[in-house]
């Protein structure tokens, strides 16, 4: 069962308090009283309500520099704001939004139109919360997963251990990205006449609202996008569904893989293809190399960055019955104990919300469920090589000899 969400009243007002602290009992929500900005500001941090209602004229401390200080302090930082003032002048709107507020409603207020920010502040606030504690969970289960999997003996309990984990985050995270879903259909339903409501000049604020839920919600949809992402990656991790194997044709997937890659690439790496015309079919999954080769692709990208950099992506004949493929750029390289570490299961060096740590440890399995083998040469300032090797198809006449 869902908590009361909680709003915190800071205003010198005892009129706004007992009108607004009625309607906001009545919608189910758990009120907090502030008569002085400070008072407010010790509260906020105490208790950590899901929305703040302000008031701009105070003594002691104005409506302004509370909202300040709230948003430079760590644990109320996410907390929104809406101003409730009787200056309507818009430098004193623009300067509440300016210092962190979500909103600014003008007193005399109407109170339905008050209830309907209010309710749909709060909704945000708590879906945020929820993302944000979800990816919590998950960093927090994945680092504790990883510390018990240092000493594991089998590679294959990995497996087993991340299915887990995807079986457990992805049923919170269908329902999040279910209610946002939902909340992007009503919006779709209210926002024209809110717009329209805006147009007329009868509600200067409803324009600010118009352009900022989309946002928000795009925000949160990208949240969830992460943990599917990093779900997806446990699950291909552990390698519950065997892929289908058939002739495949290298040279294809490394050019549909540029395909794929060429909003990453374009801008910073030139890319130079020498892909032997004559290569060998292997036996493989063509779905499964490609995303390999996007992964190690997007990879090389990633190290070379803003600066112009190199891609040089070369296939030939390592032997009669292998392949090899061969992924070099002229990137930071890495030193040798990052080197070392690069095929472990959640080892990243991107920054925390760029990389799950999976991209090359599932990369290392795929390729060597193939049959092949997959092996990195790099040092520090000279650029990384990666180098793979993959079975050749066999043929008929492969067969009779």
């Amino acid at each position: 069962m869902s908590k009361k969400p909680i709003v915190l009243i800071i205003d010198d007002d005892p009129i706004v308090h007992k009108i607004l602290g009625v309607w906001l009992d009545k919608a189910g929500c758990e009120v907090m009283e502030a008569r002085r900005g400070r008072e407010g500001l010790d509260m906020a941090v105490r208790n950590q309500p899901d929305l703040i209602m302000l008031d701009v004229m105070m003594p002691e401390m104005g409506g302004f520099e509370v909202c300040r200080r709230l948003k430079a302090e760590a644990k109320t930082s996410s907390i929104p704001v809406i101003f409730l003032s009787a200056r309507s002048d818009n430098p004193d709107k623009i300067q509440g939004l300016e210092a962190g507020a979500v909103d600014y409603i003008s007193k005399p207020f109407d109170l339905g139109e008050v209830m309907a920010r209010i309710n749909l502040q709060v909704k945000l606030k708590q879906q945020g919360d929820q993302l944000r504690e979800y990816t919590m969970r998950l960093e927090a289960m994945v680092e504790d997963r990883t510390r018990q999997l240092i000493h594991a003996e089998r590679l294959v309990s990995l497996g087993t251990l991340s299915a887990g984990i995807a079986h457990e985050i992805n049923n919170p995270t269908t329902f999040i990205l279910g209610n946002i879903l939902m909340m992007e259909r009503f919006w779709e339903v209210i926002s024209e006449p809110l717009a329209s409501m805006s147009a007329s000049g009868s509600h200067p604020k409803i324009g600010y609202i118009v352009k900022e839920v989309p946002l928000m919600i795009q925000a949160m949809k990208k949240g969830t996008r992460r943990i599917t992402n990093i779900v997806s990656g446990l699950k291909a991790f552990a390698r519950q569904e065997p892929a289908v194997k058939s002739e495949v044709d290298v040279n294809e997937c490394v050019t549909e893989a540029l395909k794929l890659t060429r909003h990453r690439l374009k801008y910073h790496v030139r890319v130079v293809k020498n892909l032997d015309p004559l290569l060998p079919k292997v036996h493989g999954s063509a779905q499964q190399l490609v995303q390999v080769f996007v992964n190690l692709m997007i990879n090389a990208a990633d190290a070379i960055g803003e600066s112009d950099g190199l891609l040089k992506i070369t296939t030939r004949p390592e032997s009669k019955n292998m392949v090899r493929i061969e992924f070099t750029d002229n990137g930071p390289g890495m030193p040798p104990e990052i080197k070392a570490k690069i095929f472990d299961p959640f080892f990243t060096t991107k920054p925390v919300g760029q990389g799950t740590g999976l991209g090359l440890s599932i990369s290392h399995g795929i390729i060597h469920d193939h049959g092949g083998a997959i092996t990195v040469e790099s040092e520090p300032g000279k650029g990384v090589s990666f180098f793979l090797t993959l079975p050749v198809e066999k043929t008929d006449e492969d067969t009779n000899d």
